[in-house]
């Protein structure tokens, strides 16, 4: 016999376990939205550096190029540079030529000493003054003055075949060896200054 007290107990029991059937279905169905993979969650970002804000007190390098010759006055210098390193190879090979006695070389090379220590002690006379590259010249004259006075002697050599003429030239040869590692010296302090020539480093060659 049904007993109508008892059936809102059992509509409410219906009830409460209809809504515990949908919290269940509810939780074991899929999302769009999955969760991060522990991979991501768990791994770890080093942080990005800081910016560096500028510094009032950085230093840039200290600039040892002066730059404040005449307006042509690099040019001058490394037109008559090319002669004196020219002439400086020359006083070294007329030597040579004499030793392995090739004479009709060694009087060419006699004649080419004449015309490159020449040509380059008219140009630096020409030259205008700057007092940073006054003592370099000065010392190249040197040079160029040994070796035109060594071609002197080697062509006179080479006419009359007097021994003591060639030992005169050789002598004025020593000299210009001695003459060349203060040239160097200066020249090297010349670079200094930012000057640059484009067929010869700033350094010639010791007979």
């Amino acid at each position: 016999m049904h007993d109508p007290a008892k059936a809102p107990v059992a509509s409410r029991l219906f009830v409460v376990v209809g809504l515990l059937g949908l919290l269940l279905a509810g939780c074991g169905a899929t999302t769009s939205s999955p969760l991060p993979s522990p991979s991501l969650v768990y791994l770890s970002f080093s942080p990005l550096p800081a910016e560096t804000p500028p510094s009032s007190t950085f230093a840039p390098p200290s600039a040892t190029v002066v730059n404040d010759w005449p307006p042509g006055w690099d040019a001058a210098f490394c037109a008559m540079f090319d002669n004196a390193v020219n002439a400086q190879q020359v006083i070294v090979d007329v030597e040579r030529a004499i030793s392995a006695k090739a004479t009709k070389d060694a009087k060419g090379l006699a004649g080419d000493l004449t015309t490159l220590s020449t040509k380059a002690t008219q140009q630096i006379d020409a030259m205008p003054d700057w007092a940073p590259g006054s003592q370099a010249l000065s010392d190249i004259g040197g040079l160029m003055d040994y070796g035109t006075q060594a071609a002197a002697k080697y062509t006179k050599y080479f006419q009359n075949g007097n021994r003591a003429t060639l030992k005169k030239a050789r002598q004025l040869r020593r000299q210009d060896a001695a003459a060349v590692p203060p040239t160097n010296s200066d020249l090297a302090q010349l670079a200094q200054t930012g000057l640059v020539c484009p067929k010869h480093a700033l350094q010639l060659e010791s007979p």
